[in-house]
């Protein structure tokens, strides 16, 4: 059932105006990346400018498999220039995620990074940090605040339309085909939830014809809550045969639970996001049909260049940087993309 489809790829161009519903615990430091950082922003006296260390502080949602990797990378590259980096995991608690906060501010960093649980949620976090005088930079999800310095994310409309596109193709390759669709959603924050409203728009003529969404629910970016959810749609919609997911780790708990249950994995489509080092397996093993990836490595230079920056006095005035290329890997193409 399952033909090869052709690479769809998505270039994501430098904006001028620069325009996450569960992992492990506790504090970590590591010795931390960068060339490219946003455009627009201007420049002041500051520390690093001035020699000394830098000092950044990462406040993570989660340690789900892509976030660990950006952290690594984020690490290593830091190591790379002698900086120490502080680390805190928020287990995807607002709460916890905002006392993480106050913690790394008592150790004088330099710059907060904070991937955010939940974009409203993280508002105090980060005008917390800028009440302390301590740059802060946002990373993968929108927080609904202009007290931040500057934003690095994707696009994330663009992760949602290109596993759209990928079912839109197979779709297309026979015209018999429905897709029953099982939605797999991260958590219910409003750039998460870019990626949804990214999969349904570019379905929407499709909509209630050949494309049929059956249900949607919360895995947490979870594997295991993921595998739970899956299980229960087996049950309730013995039809379904399209599970699109927020991120990898879903998929791979989707994937286990349709392996578990003796489903034809040529006869489903599971398409998850971040290009993880399991996902990539997974599509290599023809389990995943397809993910979306992004340079971990990319990013991280991006998020230490811009660090780098904000110590030296550069002001970004709450722009937003898109880091750079997104493309969806399928087993096709696998060889030459990832």
């Amino acid at each position: 059932m399952k033909k090869l489809i052709s690479t769809v790829l998505a270039t994501l161009m430098l904006t001028g105006a620069l325009a996450g519903c569960g992992g492990s615990s506790g504090q970590s430091s590591a010795a931390a990346p960068a060339n490219s950082t946003p455009a627009n922003s201007t420049t002041a006296a500051g520390s690093e400018a001035a020699g000394e260390p830098l000092k950044i502080g990462v406040s993570m949602n989660s340690a789900d498999e892509f976030r660990t990797s950006l952290y690594n990378a984020i690490a290593a590259n830091a190591q790379s220039k002698g900086y120490e980096v502080i680390q805190t995991n928020a287990d995807f608690d607002p709460s916890k995620q905002l006392s993480d906060v106050e913690s790394l501010i008592q150790k004088q960093p330099d710059v907060i990074v904070i991937f955010a649980v939940d974009g409203e949620a993280a508002v105090a976090a980060v005008e917390a940090v800028k009440a302390a005088g301590i740059g802060c930079v946002a990373v993968d999800f929108h927080i609904n605040t202009d007290a931040y310095d500057v934003l690095i994310a994707d696009n994330q409309t663009l992760h949602g339309e290109l596993q759209a596109q990928y079912v839109l193709d197979w779709l297309n390759e026979d015209e018999s085909r429905v897709a029953n669709v099982g939605y797999l959603i991260g958590a219910y924050m409003e750039s998460a939830l870019e990626r949804h409203d990214g999969f349904v728009n570019a379905c929407n003529n499709e909509i209630n014809s050949r494309v049929n969404l059956l249900s949607e629910q919360c895995g947490n970016w979870m594997a295991d809550d993921a595998m739970a959810i899956t299980e229960d749609w087996i049950q309730k919609f013995p039809e379904m045969n399209v599970f699109v997911s927020m991120n990898d780790d879903m998929a791979i708990g989707c994937i286990q639970a349709l392996k578990a249950a003796g489903r034809n994995m040529d006869e489903v489509l599971v398409l998850g996001i971040d290009g993880t080092v399991n996902g990539l397996e997974a599509v290599r093993a023809g389990e995943l049909d397809g993910t979306t990836v992004v340079s971990v490595e990319g990013t991280a230079e991006v998020v230490i260049s811009t660090c780098e920056k904000i110590a030296a006095g550069e002001q970004f005035n709450g722009s937003t940087y898109e880091p750079g290329m997104i493309e969806l890997v399928t087993k096709a193409n696998i060889d030459t993309v990832a």
